[in-house]
């Protein structure tokens, strides 16, 4: 994948295949599902696995820590349904990150972040970027300002779980530790995952 394969992405807003973006992270993220058996967060907040049924394909997947510990997460500026609108409405997702922040304290839940979009590649394909695919700042710019693609930075800084927007497509997922930070990604793939903030489907696994 190079720049002008992104650039022909922007230009026609089409992807009628799934490509995979060969760099540390590679990641991927799902939009619309269909729900089979209603259950509230409250009755599973200690668990943390769902299986969820997206256009009729079933995904296993497991979160690093519990609903209720995501459900802490601060939202600033945005909201569940915000977050899953912007996904539906984007076709790249730009990752910004510190490429030096330690595997034990972020660099897991990028990595852990990535493979959970990667999951439903088959079904909801989006184009996944982050700055190394890119030549120089003009390339990055030309995508990050594009209509068609959501950025998610992640930040280990001084702030608790959060989860704050800025801008039209502008995501960026905080915590001021491996866990916090953590918290804050389970809570955006939620909102992702799941059409209603108070339930989630399919099947809850312990």
């Amino acid at each position: 994948m190079d720049f002008n394969t992104v650039k022909n992405i922007i230009k026609n807003k089409n992807i009628k295949k799934i490509l995979i973006i060969g760099f540390a992270i590679i990641l991927m993220v799902s939009n619309s599902m269909c729900l089979k058996k209603i259950t509230t967060y409250e009755e599973n907040a200690n668990k943390n696995h769902i299986i969820v049924s997206l256009n009729g394909t079933s995904y296993d997947i497991g979160f690093r820590t519990t609903i209720k510990d995501a459900l802490q997460t601060k939202l600033i500026n945005t909201n569940d349904e915000d977050i899953r609108k912007t996904y539906k409405n984007t076709k790249i997702v730009y990752l910004i990150y510190n490429h030096k922040i330690p595997y034990e304290k972020g660099g897991i839940t990028i990595v852990d972040f990535a493979t959970k979009i990667r999951t439903t590649n088959r079904t909801y394909p989006h184009i996944v970027v982050d700055d190394t695919v890119f030549k120089n700042e003009s390339e990055r710019e030309m995508v990050k300002n594009s209509n068609i693609t959501m950025i998610v930075e992640f930040v280990l800084g001084n702030n608790t779980a959060t989860i704050k927007k800025i801008g039209d497509r502008h995501y960026i997922i905080e915590g001021n530790s491996l866990k916090e930070l953590d918290k804050a990604e389970t809570r955006f793939l939620l909102a992702i995952f799941v059409p209603n903030k108070s339930h989630y489907s399919l099947s809850i696994l312990g």
